[in-house]
Formats: structure tokens, sequence, C-alpha cells
């Protein structure tokens, strides 16, 4: 064989190498491009790059779990002006999976309403709050498990008599941004206005399981008159046979046991037979289904 034909096969072999590298790389699965991108991959967006060249990876979009929410406000239809309105929230997982981290946007009307304070599961966290709505993160909610909290506001004192509070939340959903029903509540008149009115009861502890113990105190009745009680159920009304008198200043102080109540959402009531006045103290018995 002459040197003509060994330069031959040279050439022809490293033309083989250069095909098979060829090939290779055109089997890698992925997608080489010059200059900078950005946009969605998934549910997750890159960040911009900078010049050069860039590979692109797949990217895994996370599922969300399935979950409820509903609204509750205290007191339910009609809330005096100057006094505490609570809204209470229960977050029920309906899904197979665990819900890691779950944010609830509660919106208010802040030409009507002050916000206070969270009381929250321990899991859970208040994340931030301003004039138009407060967001909260519910953790680790395991299937078919019910959590619940409040967002407490202060109703203002000049807010007007008739007008009704809107309120509603968005949560997340699956694959988009769910809200709850609109639910209000109607502005009514301050005790300190006139005859009559309603107050909310200071309750210690606020929840607990079936037979604790709750201390309702106010001190907002006419001294000395007689208080008479019932129970709101989250369906019914209940009448106690509890009895008591305001003392010279107006206060009242009641303990009720929850004995055999069924977990959910309670009120108890007293009512002052001469003042007209109203007091409610919202409680939560615990339990299955109800944290």
């Amino acid at each position: 064989m002459n040197q003509t034909d060994h330069r031959k096969g040279r050439i022809g072999r490293v033309a083989l190498l250069v095909a098979l590298l060829a090939a290779l790389l055109g089997a890698l699965p992925v997608v080489a491009q010059e200059g900078p991108t950005a946009g969605p991959v998934g549910d997750e967006a890159l960040p911009e790059q900078g010049g050069g060249l860039v590979v692109f990876l797949p990217v895994v979009g996370r599922a969300r779990a399935n979950v409820q929410l509903t609204l509750r406000p205290v007191p339910l239809e009609r809330v005096q002006r100057g006094t505490v309105l609570s809204v209470e929230f229960r977050l029920t997982n309906v899904d197979q999976v665990a819900a890691p981290s779950t944010l609830i946007n509660l919106s208010y009307a802040s030409r009507l309403l002050i916000f206070t304070e969270t009381a929250l599961d321990p899991r859970d966290a208040q994340v931030s709050f301003d004039d138009t709505r407060v967001t909260v993160r519910v953790n680790n909610l395991a299937p078919g498990e019910t959590r619940t909290g409040r967002i407490n506001f202060f109703v203002r004192r000049d807010a007007p008599i008739g007008d009704r509070i809107p309120l509603y939340a968005t949560f997340q959903c699956p694959v988009r941004t769910c809200r709850t029903p609109l639910v209000q509540v109607e502005v009514i008149r301050n005790e300190e206005e006139g005859v009559g009115g309603t107050f909310s009861l200071s309750v210690s502890p606020d929840r607990g399981p079936p037979g604790t113990a709750h201390v309702f105190t106010g001190a907002f009745f006419a001294p000395g008159e007689e208080i008479v009680t019932w129970l709101n159920t989250e369906t019914d009304v209940v009448p106690l046979d509890i009895i008591t008198t305001a003392d010279g200043a107006g206060r009242i102080r009641i303990v009720f046991g929850t004995g055999e109540l069924v977990p959910g959402f309670y009120s108890l009531v007293a009512h002052g037979e001469r003042s007209d006045i109203t007091g409610v103290g919202a409680f939560i018995v615990t339990g299955p289904g109800v944290p």
C-alpha cells in the first residue's frame, strides 16, 4: 500500500468518528440555545440567564392537594360597631395526599374594620397583612384533616349603621386560585349610643375537648340586672339553665363545661333582661375533624 492510500485511510477513519460523535450528541435529551431565556417550565419560571450557551433540563410540576375552605363570622349576622368581629376559618384536606403548605388570603373592608390579631394552630402562621387582606399559612395538613383558626377585627366606631361588612377568602387549589362564597355581617348601633346592643364576651380557654370548663366574662351589663343564657350551636339554639346577676359595675363571670358536646363551633349568649344588652362568647369544642 502506498503513502497516498494511507492518507485516504486516515481521513476515512476521522470522518467516521466525527459522524459517530454527531449521532451521539443528537441523541442526548437536552436542547442547547444561544442567548438568554425566560418563561415558565412546569409551574416554575427559570431565572433569566446571561449570554452564552444555555442548557434546559425538564422541571417537574408540583401538584397541590385538593382542599376546601369555609368562613364563619362571629357574631354571625349583625355586629355592633366599636366591638370585635372574629372570622373563623375551617380548612379541610379532601385529597389522598398531604397539603404541605396552603395560603389563605382573607379580604376585608378597611373602611369598616381594623385588623387586630390572629389565633392559629401552633403549626400555622400569620404571613402578612395590609389594608385589604390578611394572609395566613396552614402547614402540613394530612389527608382528611381539618384545621381551624381565627382572624380578629375591630369594627370602626364610625362604621355606618346598616352597612354590610363583606368577607371572603382566596386559597390555593390544585390548578387555580379558589374563592369562598361571600358572607356579609350587618353593622348595628353600639350600646353606648342607645339602649341594648351586642358585645363580645371574653372566653378562656377559647377551645378544648369535650368536658373543658370555659370561663366567660364581660363588663357591659346594667348593675344588678339578671342575666339569662343560651347556647348557639352550628344548627340550633339550646336554652341553658345558667342564670346570674351582674355586679355593681355591670360585670358577669360564667363558667360553662362542654360536657358531652360534639366537636364543632359554639357561642354562649348572655342576655340582660333590663338593659337588653347581649354578650356573645365564641368557643370551639375540639375533637376528630375539629382541631
